[in-house]
């Protein structure tokens, strides 16, 4: 209604000004959600990009027109809507509106705003926190209550939360609402820890309810929405900083277990890093392994209920050992900075055997018996037969290698179904970029549930060039 009324006294100024500019409160409450509306008349118009309004970011933008005729001339207007939350006093600039290639501004519009109330005999809601004493990356809980009584007829509420700029939010959290005597209570919680050191604030929360009221007209009551608004006290919080650069901050367990301790050659084993317990685990950075004789793939870390993990496959041909992994940490228990390391472990590595050792003594013998009492014709005739069966001997053994290779990697071959069986034997191949895409689509599977499609007989026809 109150658009349609700005509409008809933009009409009937026409002659006056081809664009006004208007507020649907001039005097709101802090916090509010207000509405300007820039009307132009005209047959061209180009309205003005606005981001922002002292500071307070544009949150919709919408737009109408409507056909105007004055005099037997036809005119349009158009309207342009932008909606934003009042934050203090302010004065609304003058826009430039573009009308058929002449430039008109809008006029300046001063807007004095009053403070929520505090109290309302029906509903309030009270700002709680865990502890008022921090260190630097302290985890701890906010806790917001809404109490209202239950009797209170309210068609609607929302939150406006302050800006929180200060601290990290790791959850929020929605509690179930229950009833305590005539009230009802709706509690939501957030772990938040701060950014900085020093007094920090955390500002009131603002609830915005929609309620009924009855008014009398000329005729009979009627029922009207009335949108009120009420606000949290605030809270001041004390940071400070850690006695060193450590910046985890919480009590944790931390381990490490490896599937197996034996295994095949160029047959994988997964290595598991676990941190259980509450603090920034956000802030933990993945951790990097390097292994002698191996080769180690690392997934992207998860954090999950309370608990930060991190998966390894390992791939190698020889025996090697899995180095010992720190984690530090200041605890809040303990008021001081703990490291937890990790013990070595040790994998053997079975079904390599070293051949060329044993054709090698073999050549050595036949050469030791060629020497043995012969002349000098004997000999040169032992050593060229020698040389000449050792010849043989390598040609025929690296032919029945080959065959065998062949035929063990036949039976191998065979690609898994399982997503995680797949990833696991095509670490090994890790530095071949066209497998790398197929470790990425299965990871991808795996941790994040996508559907990705694997072409195994690419797959099988790849790793056979390797062979």
């Amino acid at each position: 209604m109150l658009k349609i009324i700005i509409i008809l006294m933009a009409i009937s100024s026409f002659i006056f000004a081809k664009v006004t500019a208007s507020i649907d409160s001039m005097h709101p409450i802090e916090g509010q959600l207000l509405t300007l509306d820039i009307i132009a008349i005209g047959n061209d118009i180009s309205f003005p990009e606005i981001n922002q309004i002292n500071g307070s970011p544009i949150l919709s933008i919408s737009s109408s027109s409507s056909l105007s005729v004055i005099n037997g001339k036809k005119s349009n207007i158009k309207t342009k809507s932008l909606s934003f939350y009042m934050q203090e006093n302010m004065i609304i600039p003058s826009y430039i509106v573009k009308v058929d290639g002449k430039n008109y501004k809008t006029q300046k519009i001063k807007l004095n705003t009053s403070k929520p109330n505090r109290q309302h005999q029906d509903i309030e809601i009270t700002l709680e926190i865990d502890k008022k004493d921090l260190y630097l990356s302290e985890l701890t809980t906010l806790r917001l209550f809404i109490k209202r009584r239950a009797s209170f007829n309210m068609s609607d509420i929302s939150l406006k939360k302050p800006k929180l700029s200060d601290f990290y939010i790791q959850n929020t959290k929605n509690n179930n609402p229950y009833r305590q005597g005539d009230y009802i209570i709706q509690e939501t919680s957030y772990d938040i820890y701060p950014k900085k050191v020093g007094q920090l604030l955390i500002n009131n929360f603002i609830a915005i309810m929609t309620v009924s009221s009855r008014e009398k007209n000329s005729f009979s009551f009627s029922d009207i929405d009335i949108e009120k608004q009420i606000e949290s006290n605030s809270l001041n919080i004390n940071v400070r900083d850690m006695p060193s650069k450590i910046n985890i901050v919480g009590d944790f367990n931390f381990t490490t277990t490896a599937n197996k301790l034996k295994t095949k050659a160029n047959d994988s084993i997964s290595l598991e890093l676990i941190i259980k317990g509450k603090g920034n685990l956000e802030d933990i950075e993945k951790f990097e392994l390097d292994i002698n004789n191996a080769s180690s793939y690392a997934s992207k870390p998860k954090i999950r209920e309370n608990t930060f993990s991190q998966m390894w496959s390992i791939v190698a041909d020889e025996n090697f050992t899995i180095p010992s992994i720190k984690f530090s940490f200041f605890s809040l228990k303990d008021k001081k900075v703990i490291t937890k390391e990790s013990k070595a472990i040790d994998i053997i590595i079975t079904g390599k055997k070293n051949n060329k050792v044993k054709i090698n003594s073999k050549i050595q013998e036949k050469r030791k018996i060629i020497y043995r009492g012969a002349s000098l014709k004997e000999k040169v005739l032992y050593v060229l037969l020698g040389l000449s069966i050792g010849i043989i001997i390598l040609i025929v053994h690296n032919i029945i290698r080959s065959i065998l290779k062949k035929i063990k990697y036949k039976k191998k071959l065979k690609i898994p179904k399982d997503d995680k069986e797949l990833l696991i034997l095509l670490i090994g191949y890790k530095n071949d970029e066209r497998i790398k895409k197929y470790i990425n689509k299965l990871e991808e599977n795996i941790y994040n549930n996508a559907k990705n499609k694997i072409n195994k007989k690419e797959l099988s026809y790849i790793i056979n060039s390797y062979k």
